[in-house]
Order: C-alpha cells, then sequence, then structure tokens
C-alpha cells in the first residue's frame, strides 16, 4: 500500500509549485530552484517514512508518484475553472 504521508507531500509540493509561479509571476530563470525546494520537500518526506520503518522505498516511492500526478491535474482543474 502507498504512503499517505508521501501522497500528500508529493501533492502539496507540486501544487505549491505551480501556485507560487503563477500567484507571484516568477521569472522563468527561477522555477527550477522552486521546484527543487517543492520536490525536497517530498524526497523528505519518503526518507522519513523509510527511516522510521513505515513502509519500504517501493512504498514511499509509489506514494509520491501518486501524489505528484494527483497535484499536476488537480490544479490544472482549478486553474481552468477559475480562469474562465
Amino acid at each position: 500500500m502507498p504512503s499517505g504521508h508521501c501522497i500528500l507531500a508529493g501533492y502539496i509540493s507540486i501544487y505549491m509549485y505551480y501556485y507560487i509561479i503563477n500567484k507571484y509571476k516568477i521569472d522563468k530563470k527561477k522555477h527550477n530552484y522552486i521546484l527543487l525546494l517543492c520536490v525536497l520537500f517530498t524526497f523528505y518526506t519518503m526518507h522519513t517514512r523509510i527511516l522510521f520503518g513505515c513502509h519500504t522505498l517501493e512504498q514511499t516511492i509509489i506514494g509520491g508518484i501518486i501524489g505528484i500526478i494527483l497535484g499536476h491535474y488537480y490544479y490544472l482543474l482549478s486553474y481552468k475553472l477559475i480562469n474562465k
């Protein structure tokens, strides 16, 4: 079973990435730095779940991927609905 904490961390990191670059009109040169910061949050969560013995590596990777996909599509859906 995928890690729920990693799903949430992946979701929040990608959603916040899109939110920050669109809300504050961040220059494209700085997008990579913001993405790196957001992804590090997800990796930290994945690492702690493995470190505490709550999940295996595979469970945390799958959880992170699911969260990133959900965050990406949910932000795009909400952005389209709000900016009709």
